[in-house]
């Protein structure tokens, strides 16, 4: 190991200057206290990080910043900013949970993938799914129920399949300025059939 180089400044303007040199100087470490703020500076030929405190902030920067802890916990009073230019993600090797007591916003530019052994939304009052051509697929079945449900077209609906089945268990009411019943073969049945005004 090369011999360190250690030095001490004191100045009534600059403050308290430590400094020391190691490997070669290539290597430095600066502790600076003027009067105001704290500041610590490692540098070598390649790389540069500065810890700065002061009565107001601490800042930090450098290349790679890493926390290793059994628990972290963090609070902020009024605005917390979390970003990335690159790539940013959160992951648990248990739970993971993100609430709001307001409102929680989700959103992507460009794609938005939501994936799960199960997959549940639910809204207290309402629920709406939104966008130009919207897609819901069952890879073996698919069930829309409620005490009153409604599907409309504004212009055209289609129900199609190999083989569709309308039932009521009660009362059925099929309408329309022009009703239009077609098939190869088709049967009217029932205990009491009416045909007519």
């Amino acid at each position: 190991m090369s011999t360190l180089e250690c030095k001490v400044e004191l100045n009534k303007t600059n403050g308290i200057t430590l400094l020391v040199l190691g490997n070669d100087g290539q290597v430095s470490q600066t502790v600076q206290l003027d009067g105001t703020s704290v500041t610590i500076t490692v540098k070598d030929q390649n790389n540069t990080s500065t810890f700065i405190q002061n009565s107001e902030s601490i800042s930090i920067k450098c290349n790679k910043f890493s926390i290793d802890a059994q628990e972290i916990s963090t609070n902020s009073s009024e605005k917390t900013t979390l970003a990335s230019a690159k790539t940013f993600a959160i992951s648990a090797s248990s739970a993971l949970t993100i609430s709001g007591e307001s409102t929680v916003s989700v959103k992507a530019s460009d794609s938005l993938d939501l994936e799960g052994s199960e997959l549940t939304a639910k809204g207290q009052s309402s629920a709406q799914l939104q966008a130009s051509s919207v897609s819901i697929k069952g890879e073996t079945q698919a069930a829309v129920s409620s005490p009153s449900t409604a599907v409309t077209g504004s212009t055209q609906m289609n129900v199609g399949g190999n083989m569709v089945s309308i039932k009521a268990d009660t009362v059925m009411t099929v309408q329309g300025l022009t009703t239009t019943v077609k098939g190869t073969t088709t049967s009217v049945q029932g205990s009491m059939v009416n045909l007519g005004p």
